[in-house]
């Protein structure tokens, strides 16, 4: 009977020190994420201000401005979530080369 204990405890460590690994891997996967996450919207907002620097008297050029200014803000939470809902509102006027680089940021998610 006392190596049956011994073996249990034994697996109780075990299963205790392998959830704390897997604890561990989770958040470094997540912060990683995170911050590829933010590495694609930061090099999109480059991408999108050197656009509007070249249209600046087009008709959407206040939309998107805010539309930059939102997902700029949101990337600088470390929130997921809210990186998600500031993509979501993507406005009229956004060339296709920018929607493409849009859609493959939305699919990290």
């Amino acid at each position: 009977m006392s190596a049956f204990y011994s073996i249990l405890i034994d697996l109780g460590i075990l299963g205790f020190f392998g959830l704390l690994y897997y604890w561990f891997q989770r958040r470094r996967i997540i912060r990683a994420s995170v911050l590829e996450v933010q590495d694609r919207i930061q090099e999109f907002l480059y991408d999108l201000h050197a656009f509007l620097d070249t249209n600046k008297s087009a008709s959407f050029y206040t939309a998107l401005d805010g539309f930059a200014l939102n997902l700029e803000k949101a990337a600088n939470t470390h929130d997921l979530k809210e990186m998600r809902i500031a993509l979501s509102n993507i406005p009229p006027g956004l060339p296709s080369e920018l929607q493409k680089e849009l859609n493959s940021i939305e699919a990290l998610f």
